[in-house]
């Protein structure tokens, strides 16, 4: 295997253990800490993406400009700061601005995904987008867990215990600095100064090739972003609610630190999930059913898990579920990916990646605002349990319309990534 691989692997896992670590606490500390409402708290989550996506086609272009290692390097210093001010916040408006920072300033996924098309070719592209998975899918597992253990163990410190809900953002800006020293001292830049494309060259060679308008005008993208922001937008009320879901609905007697450390324990339990599929079952499953089948599979095995987590009452029932919706997510995305990019000019690959990331976080900022809304809904006769999983349901919707969806993705004529069309097609314009 590529040593870069095996370099971009481990920091990838690394950043990502510090994202996993808040994730069980942040909506929570908002409420528990801050008086947040539900809204508030699943606005956070929007607070983070809305930089996202602004930042992600800007981060994406300047990674085709001038590297990718500068850009991963910029972006995970911000994330480092983004954790301190989470750490040291004291007011819901610090927690925001700590995530308005972080998501500014977060390129990672973006680049990192640019970096692996620079380093395989289409024989071996999927499953260079199934090894970086995987690395998200590693750090999911110690990421939540170690959160939720951290919170707790400090719960249960007397010196400590007033600083409980603080100290996994500090432990969270501590793997994100060992990212920025693994970034900068082992990963080797990928993309030649012969290949980049400076902001500073002529317009008349930009001409096609710089807007987001220029990326829609490839042929399918526009469907595959459909797909991908219906699909994601369920995720993301899943993804936003579930802490406060677990909290009403799964623990609803527990003190806080220990409904912390379980949720963590429930969310590692989807890291193992997702990092299995991704190591051992991507590889053979797209060799054997290609990847536009997979897409539409894992769209309905998740309108399954979104049903079965909303109705469960206890940790096994929606353990049980997560197993469908961690196997579906794990094999989607690499798939998905691995066929945007077959439709991304060489010289424009950065710009449909950012545009694709983009597209999913947009959703985690509509996401979280309509998940919140749903959760301060009070509907006559309808019990407080029932309405907790509201959001839950409207994202089994979505996911039926992304599953129909598919079936025009099945549809598509794949073209070789190597002989990707050099302009947009003037044809494909809307």
């Amino acid at each position: 295997m590529d040593r870069r691989f095996a370099i971009l692997f481990t920091i990838v896992f690394v950043d990502l253990i510090g994202f996993g670590i808040v994730i069980p606490v942040l909506m929570l500390h908002a409420q528990e800490s801050f008086g947040a409402t539900d809204l508030q708290a699943t606005a956070l989550l929007t607070s983070y993406s809305a930089g996202l996506v602004v930042a992600g086609p800007l981060l994406g272009r300047l990674s085709d400009a001038y590297g990718r290692r500068p850009v991963l390097i910029l972006s995970q210093i911000g994330t480092f700061i983004g954790f301190l001010v989470l750490g040291f916040a004291n007011s819901l408006f610090l927690l925001y601005v700590g995530r308005i920072i972080d998501g500014i300033s977060g390129g990672n996924i973006t680049t990192a995904q640019a970096y692996i098309n620079d380093i395989t070719t289409e024989k071996n592209r999927a499953r260079g987008f199934g090894i970086i998975a995987a690395a998200f899918g590693a750090g999911f597992i110690v990421g939540p867990a170690l959160g939720g253990l951290v919170v707790n163990l400090a719960a249960n410190i007397e010196s400590l215990a007033a600083y409980s809900q603080n100290a996994p953002f500090f432990v969270a800006a501590f793997f994100s600095l060992l990212s920025i020293l693994g970034t900068t001292f082992v990963l080797p830049e990928t993309l030649s100064p012969a290949e980049r494309h400076p902001f500073g060259q002529p317009e008349a060679r930009r001409t096609g090739e710089g807007g987001l308008l220029d990326v829609l005008r490839i042929a399918n993208v526009r469907l595959l972003l459909m797909f991908s922001f219906i699909a994601f937008l369920g995720f993301a009320m899943l993804q936003s609610t579930f802490p406060l879901f677990a909290r009403r609905n799964l623990f609803p007697t527990l003190p806080l630190h220990t409904v912390e450390r379980n949720i963590g324990f429930l969310l590692t339990w989807v890291g193992v999930i997702s990092v299995t599929t991704q190591s051992f079952f991507v590889g053979p499953l797209v060799n054997r059913y290609g990847e536009r089948r997979l897409v539409s599979a894992s769209a309905f095995a998740r309108i399954l898990a979104f049903l079965g987590t909303a109705l469960s009452r206890n940790p096994i029932t929606a353990g049980l579920s997560f197993i469908p919706l961690a196997a579906a997510n794990a094999v989607n995305q690499p798939s998905l990916t691995s066929i945007i990019s077959r439709f991304s000019p060489p010289h424009m690959r950065g710009r449909v990646l950012g545009a694709f990331q983009s597209s999913n976080s947009l959703t985690l900022v509509v996401g979280p605002i309509l998940a919140g809304l749903l959760l301060q809904t009070h509907i006559d006769g309808v019990p407080p349990a029932t309405e907790a999983a509201l959001p839950l349901f409207v994202a089994a919707g979505l996911m039926a319309i992304a599953f129909l969806i598919s079936f025009r993705i099945l549809r598509m004529d794949l073209p070789s990534q190597e002989t990707a069309p050099a302009r947009p097609s003037p044809a494909a314009a809307p």
